[in-house]
C-alpha cells in the first residue's frame, strides 16, 4: 500500500469517527422522551433537569458520553496517563458535544446558533489558556463562578446563555415537540458542560490549592512562633514593632506576609543572675533586675521555626552588690539559645569599678496573652 493511499485510508477512518460521534445521541434525549410530557409545563423543564444532574443523564448514571468519563478521571487519574492529558481531552470531548449544531458568533439572547456560538468560543478560550499553563487567578475563564449556572435564573455568565428563558421560549407551544426536544438537547449539553468545566478549573487549581495551603500553615507556624516562643515582647514593644513592620508591608498586608524577622528592644525587664567580686575577696553569684533600654535582635525563618538568632542591647542591672553602686551599665548580646542572652556590666564602687558577667533569662514568656492575638490587630496597630 502506498503512503499516499495510507493517508486516504486514515483520513476516511477519522471522517466516519467525527460522524459517529456527532450522530451520538444525547443522553438526556430519551430523558425528554420518557418524562416530559403534559402536565409538565415549559417552565418546569429546567427544574426537571437540574434533578439529572449528577445523578442521570447530565454527569450522572444515564450520561454515556465521553465527557462523564473524563470527569470521573480528573481527580482519580490512571497512573499511566498525565492529568495534563486529561483535561486536554476533556477539554476536547467538551467541545465535540457541540458538533453538526449550527454556529454563529453573535449576541441574541435566545437564538441557538448563537448560543452555541458563543459557548464554543470561551470553551475553545479556556482550553488554550489551560494549555499555557495561566495562573492568572483574575482571568475570567478561569473563575468557576462565570462558569456556574445561576441558581434561579439559570444563566450561565462566561457565555450570556439564560437556559431559563430559552426552554420557555422553545417550549410554550409544545413541550412534545420536536422544537422543544431539541432546546432540551441543547440545555443538557450546556449544563454538561457547564458542571464539567467547573471540575477541570477546580482540577487545574488543585496543585495550585495544595501550594497555597502548605504556604498558609508555614505562615502560620512562622507567626505562632513569633508571637508566643522568639520575639518575647511587652506590650510597648509589640505596639512600636507592629507599628514598624505595618510600614514596611502595607502594600501585602493582605496577603499574609512572612512574619518578621527582627524586632527592637526597649524598656524591656527580665529577671539575671550577676556574677560580682564580694568585698571578702570572693566571687559570688546575685539575683539582678535588667532592664534593656534599648537593643537590636534578627534571626532567620527555616521551616517555621526561627534559626540563628542574634541580637545585643544595652542595659542597666539593678542588683544588691555589697560596696558597689545599686545600678550598673553594659551590653547584653542575645544567643540563639532559646530566651537566654549573655553579656558585661560595669559596676562602681567605694574601691573602684569592676566588670560583672551577667546572664540573663528572660521572664516576659510567663506572658501568654499573645498566644490569642490576632494577627488583624498585630498589622493594624492601634497607634496608626
Amino acid at each position: 500500500m502506498s503512503n499516499g493511499t495510507r493517508w486516504m485510508f486514515a483520513a476516511v477512518l477519522l471522517a466516519t469517527a467525527h460522524l459517529a460521534y456527532s450522530a451520538q445521541e444525547e443522553p438526556c434525549a430519551k430523558f425528554h422522551a420518557e418524562k416530559i410530557k403534559p402536565p409538565v409545563t415549559a417552565a418546569e423543564i429546567l427544574t426537571r433537569l437540574k434533578e439529572n444532574q449528577r445523578t442521570g443523564c447530565i454527569l450522572g448514571t444515564t450520561d454515556t458520553t465521553d465527557v462523564q468519563k473524563l470527569t470521573q478521571q480528573l481527580f482519580q487519574p490512571n497512573s499511566s496517563i498525565d492529568t495534563a492529558v486529561i483535561r486536554t481531552q476533556l477539554s476536547d470531548a467538551m467541545l465535540h458535544e457541540f458538533d453538526g449544531l449550527p454556529v454563529s458568533i453573535c449576541e441574541a439572547p435566545n437564538d441557538a446558533a448563537c448560543m452555541v456560538g458563543r459557548h464554543v468560543q470561551q470553551l475553545r478560550a479556556l482550553r488554550q489558556k489551560l494549555l499555557e499553563g495561566s495562573q492568572d487567578r483574575t482571568d475570567p475563564l478561569l473563575s468557576i463562578n462565570n462558569w456556574t449556572l445561576h441558581p434561579f435564573t439559570a444563566e450561565l455568565p462566561i457565555s450570556k446563555i439564560g437556559l431559563q428563558s430559552y426552554l420557555v421560549q422553545e417550549c410554550s407551544a409544545s413541550v412534545t415537540a420536536p422544537q422543544c426536544a431539541a432546546a432540551v438537547s441543547l440545555a443538557a449539553k450546556v449544563m454538561r458542560t457547564s458542571l464539567a468545566t467547573d471540575q477541570l478549573i477546580a482540577a487545574y487549581n488543585l496543585p495550585i490549592i495544595d501550594a497555597n495551603k502548605r504556604f498558609l500553615s508555614l505562615r502560620d507556624k512562622e507567626w505562632d512562633s513569633y508571637f508566643n516562643d522568639v520575639s518575647v515582647q511587652y506590650p510597648w514593644e509589640l505596639g512600636w514593632n507592629s507599628v514598624r513592620f505595618s510600614k514596611a508591608h502595607k502594600a501585602d498586608a493582605k496577603l499574609f506576609p512572612r512574619a518578621p524577622n527582627s524586632k527592637l528592644i526597649a524598656l524591656h525587664p527580665s529577671a539575671a543572675l550577676e556574677r560580682v567580686e564580694l568585698p571578702t575577696g570572693e566571687s559570688g553569684t546575685l539575683a539582678a533586675l535588667v532592664v534593656e533600654l534599648v537593643g537590636y535582635e534578627s534571626w532567620h525563618w527555616r521551616a517555621g521555626e526561627a534559626t540563628n538568632r542574634w541580637g545585643a542591647s544595652l542595659i542597666a542591672s539593678i542588683a544588691d552588690v555589697p560596696g558597689m553602686d545599686a545600678m550598673g551599665y553594659g551590653v547584653l548580646f542575645h544567643t540563639p539559645i532559646r530566651n537566654v542572652s549573655i553579656g558585661a556590666v560595669r559596676r562602681d564602687g567605694d574601691a573602684g569599678s569592676e566588670v560583672d558577667l551577667v546572664i540573663n533569662v528572660d521572664f516576659a514568656q510567663l506572658i501568654q496573652e499573645y498566644s490569642q492575638m490576632d494577627l488583624v490587630d498585630f498589622l493594624a496597630p492601634q497607634s496608626e
